[in-house]
């Protein structure tokens, strides 16, 4: 079904939209979920709750890409599930993706608040554009869908240590530009 089908479906309040969104982005949202849960049971919770977000958001937000709408949507919520569990200890797969990434964009509050914020967000689209395809990949697939370094490693058909190193300067590289646009870090 097209996107433009479901959302129609969204509009006219038919159930069937969380079915046919499920039975299009299931697997892609829940891999979002999972690579910042780390856990089956959260994941499904977010999953759930990813459905009833869209349901009551549509109308009247009319989506122009459903498959980001809902991605963002399913990010969102897992990054709250994960902060809900955090001050217990549950989770360590975001905090090795946060403290990573706070080696270039450091701030006095905590780094979730400056990823919300227009500046910041409009700095780091644009430097992800100007670097190359492959790089943008490996850095959206490490730091927005929390993909393991292994994984990544498997996927280019390069050892862990070397993608390793290569995340190490992909952060290094979005410092400087940071620090270009006078970005504070």
């Amino acid at each position: 079904m097209e996107d433009s089908e479901i959302i129609e479906l969204y509009f006219n309040r038919k159930e069937q939209a969380i079915q046919e969104s499920e039975k299009k982005y299931g697997n892609y949202c829940r891999s979002i979920a999972y690579g910042i849960l780390d856990n089956k049971e959260d994941t499904e919770e977010s999953l759930n709750d990813t459905w009833l977000k869209a349901w009551n958001s549509i109308p009247p937000v009319k989506p122009l890409n459903l498959r980001v709408y809902l991605g963002t949507i399913v990010r969102n919520t897992s990054m709250n599930i994960y902060k809900k569990y955090h001050a217990k200890k549950r989770y360590n797969t975001m905090n090795m993706l946060l403290s990573e990434i706070e080696e270039c964009i450091s701030f006095e509050s905590p780094i979730d608040k400056y990823f919300e914020t227009r500046e910041l967000s409009s700095a780091i689209s644009r430097w992800l554009r100007s670097i190359e395809i492959e790089d943008r990949r490996i850095f959206l697939q490490r730091y927005w869908y929390a993909k393991s370094v292994k994984y990544l490693a498997d996927c280019y058909g390069i050892s862990a240590n070397t993608m390793t190193q290569k995340l190490k300067r992909l952060r290094e590289k979005l410092r400087e530009y940071l620090e270009s646009e006078e970005i504070s870090i």
